[in-house]
């Protein structure tokens, strides 16, 4: 008997390609996929497969919150998150939640399959350019603050008036902030630097 997939992730492209690969391997079946949101989180606790696979940056709520929601709910399968994301802190916060294996979505087509026969045992794996050495790029308190701000639903004009500086001074902040944290939005810096409070 196959084992059996989800995919969940927000990208169609990806998911198709994802599940062609997967399923070129006979002792696999994809059995559903969806982008995100509570569409994902009932699906997989209504089909139970024996592994779950989604990205971290998902429609609705991002991998990390959907893996602490699934293991609450009791699902029991092992989960591997895909990610464009390297940084240590993205693994060890994904490995806290539950999952068993992280794969960098570049190395997707060449790794995805082992970690898939990991989880399914429940071991763990990890994509072995995960140990390269990272640029650091690490946020201060005022980055910090920018961000909880911005998740508050506050506006860059308040937050300039509340600091006594330009706006054009925060929009830089923001710009920088979201280049030291290789995000391409405003709502992937939120998820990334602030994580499940992001949500």
């Amino acid at each position: 008997m196959s084992q059996t997939v989800f995919i969940i992730d927000k990208h169609k492209v990806m998911r198709d390609s994802m599940r062609i690969l997967i399923m070129r391997d006979s002792n696999w079946q994809v059995i559903g996929d969806c982008p995100g949101g509570e569409e994902a989180m009932h699906s997989v606790l209504a089909l139970r497969p024996n592994v779950v696979v989604l990205d971290w940056f998902l429609i609705g709520i991002n991998g990390l919150m959907m893996t602490r929601y699934l293991r609450a709910m009791g699902y029991t399968g092992g989960i591997v998150v895909v990610s464009m994301h390297g940084r240590s802190h993205f693994v060890e916060e994904s490995k806290k939640a539950g999952a068993d294996a992280y794969v960098l979505k570049e190395y997707v087509y060449e790794q995805l399959l082992a970690a898939l026969y990991a989880a399914d045992r429940r071991s763990t794996y990890y994509s072995p350019q995960l140990s390269l050495p990272e640029t650091p790029h690490s946020m201060d308190e005022s980055d910090l603050e920018l961000l909880r701000h911005l998740a508050g639903g506050g506006s860059l004009e308040l937050l300039a008036n509340q600091r006594a500086v330009s706006l054009r001074s925060i929009e830089v902040q923001l710009a920088r902030l979201r280049y030291k944290l290789r995000v391409d939005s405003v709502e992937e810096a939120l998820q990334m630097g602030l994580g499940d409070s992001a949500s």
